[in-house]
């Protein structure tokens, strides 16, 4: 396709079209000549509705594809990575919003960066519909990180990390060349987490990192539907098979494991087995703190000097992992995530 600049990688399971249909009233008022919309339709268990294929179809530079079966999130990016014909790649979730307002001034703003500049746009979490306000600004040029030790960087001395979510693959522009030359995909073995590997691997390949300043680009809805709050029981499992492919793939990085184990993995874990109405078991946090890669990022995180950091959570997350001994760190977790993660 022609003078395409970005390709918009959409990757759907109908459950309820009206999540993608509000994504679709946002591509209206796109300047839609620098753009290309790929949505892969991950085999829905009901057939997309002729309507909604009929919106997609009135859409500019759109392509629809169906997976023959259901292959996951990561098989549908991947795909649409082949199909693309993009200078860059956005990765979109079919729940989520953009604000076409941004991706208007993204030609301009992105034109003007070296091709392995990894670019990152502001994200905000919304619960149910939003109303775009007037208190609009636009993208600038932001902060440079050196890509050296970019996720070390926003995560222990930087604010910034949560209104980027860095280690989300939605909301940045990935140079497609890159991904094609070093084929870099995301790993269709991991049932969870795969943005955290694809975005790490993919940093390792840029010259610097961008933040791009101004009003949110994306828009992450807050869905208890979604694919990445749902477990299986045994996530110890899920893991160390994440730790393991993340060490061979990603070793300098491997040290802010610690941040996704004690952030984000034990979090869920407590949130959806208590949403399912079962009683949390410490023994469960026991053994993901047990496993060799926890232990070996735990120890990391302790040693990490923070003297400069502004972040005051890890600052007193790692206090508190220096001075307390480890069996009353897994109650106090099991304590605290429980109480105020589980609403």
């Amino acid at each position: 396709m022609k003078g395409v600049f970005v390709s918009i990688v959409i990757p759907f399971k109908i459950k309820d079209s009206n999540f993608l249909e509000q994504l679709l009233e946002c591509f209206k008022n796109l300047d839609d000549s620098f753009f290309e919309f790929i949505f892969i339709d991950d085999c829905s268990e009901t057939d997309v509705s002729n309507d909604l294929q009929e919106k997609i179809r009135k859409i500019n530079n759109s392509v629809y594809f169906r997976n023959s079966e259901n292959l996951g999130v990561s098989y549908s990016r991947n795909k649409g990575i082949e199909l693309s014909s993009g200078q860059f790649i956005m990765f979109v979730d079919s729940d989520d919003l953009l604000d076409t307002r941004i991706l208007n001034e993204l030609p301009s703003i992105i034109k003007k960066q070296p091709s392995k500049t990894f670019s990152c746009f502001k994200m905000q979490y919304f619960d149910r519909n939003i109303a775009f306000d007037g208190n609009y600004e636009k993208c600038v040029i932001g902060k440079r990180v050196n890509s050296k030790k970019p996720i070390t960087d926003y995560l222990y001395f930087d604010t910034c990390y949560e209104p980027y979510m860095f280690k989300s693959a939605c909301g940045k522009l990935f140079n497609r060349q890159v991904l094609i030359d070093n084929h870099l995909f995301f790993n269709v073995t991991l049932r969870h987490y795969e943005d955290a590997l694809f975005v790490s691997q993919y940093s390792l390949l840029a010259d610097e990192i961008l933040l791009i300043e101004g009003s949110p680009l994306y828009y992450y809805r807050k869905n208890n539907g979604s694919a990445s709050n749902h477990f299986v029981n045994d996530l110890s499992s899920q893991i160390e098979k994440y730790c393991t492919v993340y060490m061979e793939n990603c070793s300098p990085y491997f040290e802010t494991l610690v941040l996704d184990i004690y952030c984000l993995f034990i979090p869920y874990l407590i949130k959806n087995i208590s949403a399912e109405k079962r009683n949390v078991n410490i023994k469960d946090i026991y053994k993901i703190l047990d496993l060799p890669f926890v232990l070996n990022s735990y120890s990391q995180f302790k040693k990490i000097n923070l003297k400069h950091s502004v972040n005051q959570y890890l600052i007193k997350l790692q206090r508190f992992f220096k001075y307390t001994p480890r069996f009353i760190s897994a109650r106090f977790i099991h304590f605290v995530f429980k109480k105020y993660l589980v609403n």
